[in-house]
């Protein structure tokens, strides 16, 4: 895999201006990366897409964890599904000198002008779970493709013959909204199945509760209810609950969030695609220091999806979320 070089020779020769005047000042930095205050304390810049987005929101909450058990500061900045908001939380993290900056994109291309100044600046970025269509930058996170081609599969195997299915998407635009979308229909191999209708929930629950209301009163014949996140797929389960049609209906989500998990658990969600928050804020903290250390690291990390159903529940919430349902 390609790695970093022209862009870490770049960040580097930054980085050792900054830091080398400031050696003999106090504040030693531990050989695991972790800092003992003082001036060379590591600082990073979290721009999150949306604190209303929970699987976003955990993300961010569980890099700041990790950054904080090194004794690094992370000042973090909600975008409100706002790029121009975004980019100018990226602007004032570039005034403020910080060590690096993560992103978790509102927009795949609209971000490209932050990315750039981050760049120009000479501060390391970090496109975390959402990725970037220009700039320099290291993308962790998975690959959305594949998660659509996993629900594809996973309906493929478990609809009845002759099914009809309703398929809900994110937010139009968003660049993991028309991967998982794509990655879905482009892999669905079973032409018995019937499409009914595909609309944007969002990725709100809210959202997704009003299409399934709309689409039971519609359609008198449901079999599955595919969705891209789990927040539409919990608002789709609780319009079908209460208009008494849950039974015998298929509905999956993404994320594996934990009130998807516990429906997971109480037979009322089919599946999961577990989009591990752990492990991107992970390789997002062990990317980071590596950077900070002058090393080179691969401008794609990516960790697959996981699927969660009901065999495997257990093993994943306790996992994750660090018990059983």
């Amino acid at each position: 895999m390609k790695t970093i070089t022209k862009r870490l020779l770049a960040w580097t020769v930054c980085l050792s201006c900054t830091l080398i005047p400031l050696a003999g000042c106090g504040g030693d930095s531990a050989a695991d990366g972790s800092t003992q205050g003082g001036e060379d304390a590591v600082t990073i810049g979290f721009t999150n897409m949306a604190d209303t987005d929970v699987f976003c929101k955990y993300t961010m909450d569980r890099f700041v964890e990790q950054a904080e058990a090194k004794g690094w500061t992370v000042n973090t900045a909600d975008a409100e599904l706002d790029t121009l908001k975004q980019i100018q939380q990226v602007n004032n993290f570039i005034t403020a000198e910080v060590d690096a900056i993560v992103i978790e994109a509102v927009d795949y291309e609209a971000i490209v002008p932050g990315i750039e100044a981050a760049n120009d600046a000479g501060i390391p970025v970090i496109c975390l779970i959402c990725d970037a269509a220009g700039g320099d930058f290291v993308y962790i996170g998975s690959d959305n493709y594949q998660c659509g081609q996993a629900q594809a599969e996973f309906y493929a195997e478990r609809l009845p013959e002759n099914a009809k299915i309703v398929y809900m998407s994110g937010t139009p635009g968003l660049n993991h909204t028309t991967l998982r979308h794509d990655g879905f229909f482009e892999n669905f191999n079973r032409d018995d199945v019937e499409v009914l209708a595909e609309l944007s929930g969002n990725f709100e629950r809210e959202e997704g509760m009003q299409i399934m209301q709309d689409w039971i009163q519609a359609y008198p014949e449901i079999d599955g209810v595919v969705c891209a996140n789990d927040q539409m797929a919990l608002g789709a389960i609780q319009a079908l609950k209460a208009a008494g049609r849950l039974d015998g209906v298929i509905v999956c989500g993404v994320d594996a969030t934990e009130d998807g998990m516990q429906a997971i658990k109480d037979g009322e969600l089919a599946g999961s695609m577990l989009y591990n928050g752990i492990v991107q804020a992970e390789n997002a903290i062990d990317t980071i220091e590596k950077i900070l250390a002058g090393q080179e690291v691969e401008d794609r990390i990516i960790s697959p999806f996981e699927l969660v159903t009901a065999e495997n529940v257990d093993q994943y919430s306790q996992e994750i979320y660090g018990k059983t349902f």
